[in-house]
């Protein structure tokens, strides 16, 4: 079985708290626990690296490949992978 990993903003804390609580499936004093429980688990910041193999297909080191029909990722304003949620970072060809 493989685990992903995935980071999570504060704006989609929020976004999920309010959707749970106005829906009336969870009360705040569990998503508080929730919340104090997700901030104790150890964080990666370690970023996706992408390269662009002979194909101009870009390889990401989280396991994927990502084509892409104009521009670049950065051109594109892809900020983070869109398979693990890390930050985007594309490597340099030599």
């Amino acid at each position: 079985m493989t685990t992903q990993k995935f980071i999570i903003t504060t704006g989609t804390i929020i976004k999920v708290r309010n959707k749970l609580l106005n829906d009336g499936y969870i009360n705040a004093l569990v998503f508080e626990d929730i919340v104090q429980l997700l901030h104790s688990c150890p964080v990666n910041n370690n970023p996706c690296i992408w390269t662009e193999n002979e194909d101009g297909a870009y390889v990401t080191t989280c396991g994927n490949t990502y084509e892409i029909i104009n521009g670049t990722p950065r051109e594109n304003h892809m900020n983070f992978c869109p398979y693990c949620g890390k930050r985007l970072r594309v490597k340099e060809n030599d």
